[in-house]
């Protein structure tokens, strides 16, 4: 449940956010903000928000399924937490903690999420393979492309054009 900061002058600042495992640690653009996701593997799912230097929560949520990805939108606009879901993914206010609605039509289980720059875009990609581009104004579909399956740990490479995940002893590039 510790999290720490390791500043380029060597500086550590040590934190306990939880009594729980935490799972998975994604730190805002802003670099002050921090997100986790902490979970006991079993029936407690949440994400919660942080401030650093203040030492306080600024909200959490609870899941009922377990929670594969988390990330930030690249302004840090949103919070954007990938999971197992029947709709696959839960899209939070950066600031007011409140569910906000991008999709039109659910893109599924989702195991990496990203926005362009300006936001005006996202990219999911999740178990089934889909690669999905969203405009994040209208809902609206862009475009979508079948890739690798069942990739664990997917991330995404070379100024965003490729896509890179394990699976069973090796490593997949799309």
């Amino acid at each position: 449940g510790f999290v720490s900061l390791c500043t380029q002058d060597g500086f550590l600042d040590r934190w306990q956010l939880s009594t729980l495992p935490i799972r998975i640690v994604t730190v805002h653009p802003d670099g002050n903000r921090v997100a986790i996701f902490e979970s006991d593997g079993f029936s407690v799912n949440r994400v919660s928000v942080w401030d650093w230097k203040t030492k306080t929560r600024l909200f959490a949520k609870r899941f009922r399924d377990s929670v594969i990805s988390l990330s930030w939108s690249a302004k840090g606009s949103w919070l954007i937490i990938g999971n197992t879901s029947v709709d696959g993914i839960t899209i939070l206010d950066a600031f007011r903690g409140e569910a906000e609605k991008i999709f039109r039509n659910p893109p599924g289980i989702v195991s990496l999420a990203l926005t362009g720059s300006s936001e005006s875009s996202m990219i999911t990609f999740g178990p089934s393979g889909v690669i999905l581009y969203t405009d994040t104004a209208t809902g609206k579909e862009r475009a979508r492309y079948s890739g690798v399956s069942d990739l664990s740990n997917p991330v995404i490479l070379a100024n965003n054009d490729r896509i890179a995940g394990y699976d069973n002893g090796s490593i997949y590039e799309v």
